[in-house]
């Protein structure tokens, strides 16, 4: 179905009013670098002046114009968080797709978060650089806040990363690469993010990538983390601008929001209580210095890079227990295993980057000393980095087949939850049907791995379907029919667990309204999906493959 059948106008009233926002760009600089030293005291230099620069050209350009609720028709709905809503939009004028991120005014009260949202919008409207996302308006009704922001249609980090497990080693510089220099620039504006994570990096329609919510930012230096609006503001009403000033009034920095639910019946609960329990941020990336003294500063997102950098050369995060008080154990004692096969000066550069001592971390240390921005941004690991244009310049990968990797993923609709019965391997000792050791756990590591599994079939049906183990434990899977003709199952979006071979003399059959059986020469699959109908197609698909590949 077309996109247009879907677009709704948005129910705002008339009155509504939009600030409209133009973009802040700043001329690029003509002159050429005789060295990589220059291009990274040129690159600093141009951060140190940028706020003055933005503020003074967003006082030109900021013009409030009154639109209609026709100017920007909803699409879908494309996420939901605990404040709100965000939409997919078109704006009329000229077709630009955008996010609507439509925020509840009383909750956000409530819940004293309205100085986190109006930081947000002071920060994106000063501020702009080739990785931050844009933001293109705001606007409010009685109920709601809206912010308009671009649209990035390749979601975020953590998405990639879940779908292709470790990046190749371009796209690791790459990406680091831009994130440094996004860094660099914010930090030599006084903002320090506070809550650096993939789930918080956008991925553009081109693959650069986006730094989004500064909710939990902090300006250094600054006595309160955000200026209340004069009395001329027009983006709030007057009980919200009066519940702002005092939400100014009682200010703190940061808040409790990572400790599990069931957190006080934890054996380890009373000796988490040494972390304080006052930090911003994400428990996985959390800095020592924010566990141990709830401190802060730009050192602290160094960190989360670190963390960030080390999560796509890895597959996983580097630090992490079954609890967060056994995350925070391990991260304070700096605990983790390095790759297999890592590169020597990707390894460096992390080791650089999680160093308990904050000042000491690689990038955070003063203009003179020897962990500097300057001495960050030199690294060998960034040899051939233009810290001038990286912001801009196109991924050294091949974005067709990554975009045919994200498009399948949406497609094949495995984004639903893993089960999380224990994993067990099928196995059997017969050739067509055995479970190969190589098969077991099978990360798959690039979209060429990905594209290879149908490179010599078609595929025939997907879903999710409950597979009964040799221990008789029913775990969810995603099964894959081919006309090759197999089944192949996973566990999640990027573990092949295994294959179903179907020779001639196998067969799907209905056991019941809900179950059914693949039987094959050496072992029987016993398989259930909760719709009786579903079940009749798989074993029709299933049976109707075999016959078109062994039919005579």
């Amino acid at each position: 179905m077309e996109e247009h059948q879907h677009e709704t106008q948005i129910r705002i009233p008339e009155t509504a009013k939009i600030k409209r926002l133009k973009s802040i760009n700043k001329a690029e600089s003509s002159e050429t670098s005789n060295g990589d030293h220059h291009k990274v005291e040129l690159s600093r230099k141009r951060s140190k002046s940028a706020a003055e620069d933005n503020k003074k050209q967003t006082n030109d350009d900021d013009i409030k114009v009154v639109y209609k609720p026709s100017d920007f028709k909803i699409v879908k709905e494309v996420g939901e968080g605990s404040y709100g809503r965000v939409y997919l939009a078109k704006r009329v004028s000229d077709k630009k797709k955008v996010a609507i991120k439509m925020l509840d005014k009383h909750h956000l009260i409530k819940s004293q978060k309205v100085e986190h949202v109006m930081r947000e919008k002071k920060i994106l409207s000063e501020f702009s650089h080739p990785n931050l996302i844009e933001l293109v308006g705001t606007f409010q009704d009685e109920d709601n806040l809206y912010f308009v922001l671009g649209y990035e249609e390749n979601g975020d980090l953590a998405g990639m990363l879940k779908k292709m497990s470790k990046l190749p080693i371009e796209i690791i510089r790459y990406y680091s690469a831009q994130l440094v220099g996004v860094l660099q620039y914010i930090h030599f504006n006084g903002i320090v993010h506070r809550d650096l994570k993939p789930q918080n990096i956008l991925i553009s329609k081109d693959f650069r990538l986006k730094l989004i919510d500064f909710g939990d930012s902090l300006v250094e230096g600054a006595t309160e983390d955000i200026e209340t609006p004069d009395d001329n503001s027009e983006d709030l009403d007057e009980e919200d601008k009066k519940q702002i000033e005092a939400d100014s009034n009682k200010h703190k920095y940061a808040e409790f929001r990572a400790h599990d639910e069931d957190a006080p019946e934890d054996p380890g609960y009373k000796k988490m209580q040494e972390y304080r329990g006052t930090f911003v941020g994400t428990p996985l990336y959390v800095a020592p210095e924010m566990l141990k003294e709830s401190m802060s500063g730009h050192f602290t997102d160094l960190w989360a890079l670190g963390c960030i950098i080390f999560q796509m050369v890895a597959g996983e995060v580097p630090f992490k227990g079954k609890t967060d008080f056994q995350t925070f154990d391990i991260i304070m004692n700096r605990e983790f295993k390095w790759p297999e096969d890592i590169d020597e000066d990707l390894k460096d550069l992390i080791n650089k980057l999680l160093v308990i001592e904050p000042m000491h971390r690689l990038g955070a240390g003063r203009p003179d000393s020897c962990h500097s921005y300057e001495d960050l941004m030199q690294h060998p690991f960034f040899t051939g980095i233009d810290w001038l244009t990286i912001g801009k310049d196109p991924i050294p990968y091949d974005a067709k087949v990554l975009k045919r990797i994200i498009k399948k993923k949406s497609a094949l609709n495995i984004l639903e939850p893993s089960d999380t019965a224990p994993d067990t391997t099928d196995s059997s000792n017969t050739d067509d049907n055995r479970v190969r050791q190589s098969e077991v756990d099978v990360k798959l590591q690039s979209p060429e791995e990905f594209e290879q599994l149908f490179e010599e079939g078609k595929e025939l049906k997907r879903g999710w379907l409950m597979k009964r183990n040799p221990w008789f434990i029913n775990q969810k899977r995603l099964f894959i029919l081919t006309n090759h003709p197999k089944l192949m199952y996973f566990k999640d979006e990027e573990t092949l667990r295994g294959e179903i071979l179907l020779k001639q003399n196998c067969e799907a059959r209905k056991i019941c309204k809900y179950k059914f059986e693949v039987i094959t020469k050496g072992r029987t699959y016993y398989l259930k999906h909760p719709d009786k109908a579903s079940v009749d197609v798989w074993v029709q698909e299933i049976n109707d493959a075999i016959r078109q590949k062994y039919r005579s």
